[in-house]
């Protein structure tokens, strides 16, 4: 089972296109006509931003002080005991949301007033919650 999920990376990308969204990484498939028009060299996008939604699609939270991410986390009813530097506090944000269930998500976002209108998937929760999470708490 493991020698095909190789296999079947490759033809998925295939049939995906040249271009990825990999949650806040853009990454295009550069273009060689010899190969068939597909080469398995990633780049950064730089022309066109990441999108969600028809909105572009931004962090929030890179420019967040640590005290802040902390509030952040605890928002969340967890903690971080080995959280040092700004970048550990960004990836306990992440994680945190990632291990939320939709209900948890949902009461998230209508705590900081954002509506997922068109989310029917626990992954579209995510992504709208990854990218509201810096928002302050609207309701008390």
């Amino acid at each position: 089972m493991c020698s095909r999920l190789p296999a079947l990376a490759l033809v998925l990308l295939s049939l995906s296109g040249s271009r990825a969204q990999f949650g806040n990484l853009n990454v295009q498939w550069a273009q060689d006509e010899a190969n068939g028009g597909n080469d398995a060299t990633p780049h950064m996008a730089n022309d066109q931003p990441a999108q969600l939604d028809g909105l572009t699609r931004v962090s929030g939270l890179s420019g967040l002080s640590q005290a802040r991410l902390e509030e952040i986390v605890e928002s969340f009813s967890l903690k971080c005991d080995t959280c040092s530097t700004t970048g550990h506090w960004i990836s306990r944000v992440r994680s945190g949301v990632l291990e939320m269930h939709v209900r948890q998500l949902k009461a998230q976002l209508n705590k900081r007033g954002v509506k997922c209108d068109k989310c029917v998937q626990r992954e579209h929760y995510i992504d709208k919650m990854l990218d509201s999470a810096h928002l302050p708490h609207v309701n008390a």
